[in-house]
């Protein structure tokens, strides 16, 4: 890129001086334009002489002071740039004076030869520069910047693609080249959160592809339904206690666990209620204590280890080492 830069410097001073050579005005080519361009702008002030070749110049409601033997105007262009302003060009062509013996001595071309006289010089190729002496120049050690790294590579221009969102509100950025896929209902161009599709029940195929594929992996393709059937609904699974068999509690809540003495049951109705109050009324008794009203036995053993009872509420069941059941009113 130095190189590049050299060479590009080393035409334009060429340039520039056959330019100056060639030219015939007592002022550089740009800065006569600047003076040519002041000297219109000048017709639209009114200047009035003074002593000590200061002017009052008038420019539409505006007024400035210009003194012509310090080079300045309260405006303030003419001290920046050492060009007469139109205020000052103004005073100048009033007092009839040139122009041109005002600009700055930078600005002549006799002046700006010498800064294009000696030019740059050439060097030699690749294969002439000497070898350096000294230690190696080796570049900066890498290291690892703080936070995360993005992965994500960075576009260009041209790959930025802007289009409307879908509720019409603003613009979005999105990617070219790549499609996203709905995981509900398998279209294009949308994603599962924003999916407008029913929700429909997962099939054994889709349950196996999501099953089988880990993080990072594609998951398999489904099996084609070539049937008109339609797919199978998942069965809800049903938990029962493994105490007493019922299906509203488990075992950790199960209504035996605060039953004293009650070694089995047998359950018609699971009502916690009603198990509560037939089990306070089958621990007064040793035995057999079957519910006429809903069919429940509980086996109230003394000491002994008991099993798990059968039957209905009209069998009379006898436990080895335990009393008949009481008779019920």
């Amino acid at each position: 890129m130095l190189e590049g830069i050299r060479g590009y410097v080393m035409v334009r001073v060429v340039v520039k001086y056959k330019m100056l050579l060639d030219s015939t005005d007592v002022l550089c080519p740009r800065i006569r334009k600047r003076v040519e361009k002041e000297k219109a702008l000048a017709r639209l002030c009114t200047a009035r002489q003074n002593l000590n070749d200061k002017c009052e110049v008038k420019m539409g409601g505006a007024g400035y002071i210009v003194d012509l033997e310090d080079k300045s105007c309260t405006c303030g262009w003419w001290t920046l740039s050492d060009i007469p302003y139109c205020h000052a060009v103004s005073a100048i062509s009033h007092l009839r004076k040139e122009v041109d013996s005002y600009v700055h001595p930078t600005y002549l071309v006799r002046n700006a030869k010498y800064a294009y006289k000696y030019g740059i010089p050439c060097l030699d190729g690749r294969q002439a520069w000497p070898d350096a002496v000294g230690y190696p120049v080796h570049p900066p050690k890498q290291r690892s910047m703080p936070g995360r790294p993005k992965k994500n590579r960075r576009k260009s221009a041209h790959e930025v693609e802007v289009r409307p969102q879908r509720n019409g509100v603003g613009e979005e950025v999105v990617r070219r080249g790549s499609v996203i896929h709905c995981k509900k209902c398998g279209g294009e161009g949308h994603n599962a959160r924003t999916c407008t599709a029913p929700t429909a029940a997962p099939t054994a195929a889709a349950a196996n592809n999501n099953g089988g594929g880990g993080r990072g992996k594609r998951p398999r393709t489904a099996a084609p339904n070539l049937g008109n059937t339609e797919p199978t609904a998942r069965k809800t699974r049903v938990g029962h206690c493994s105490k007493c068999g019922s299906t509203t509690h488990n075992a950790r809540t199960c209504p035996l666990n605060r039953g004293v003495g009650i070694q089995a049951v047998q359950i018609n109705v699971g009502d916690r209620r009603t198990i509560e109050r037939e089990m306070r009324a089958a621990t007064r008794g040793v035995g057999v204590y079957v519910s006429e009203e809903t069919g429940n036995q509980y086996a109230i053993l003394n000491g002994s280890r008991g099993r798990a009872v059968g039957g209905t509420q009209h069998d009379e069941v006898q436990l080895r080492g335990s009393q008949p059941p009481p008779t019920q009113p």
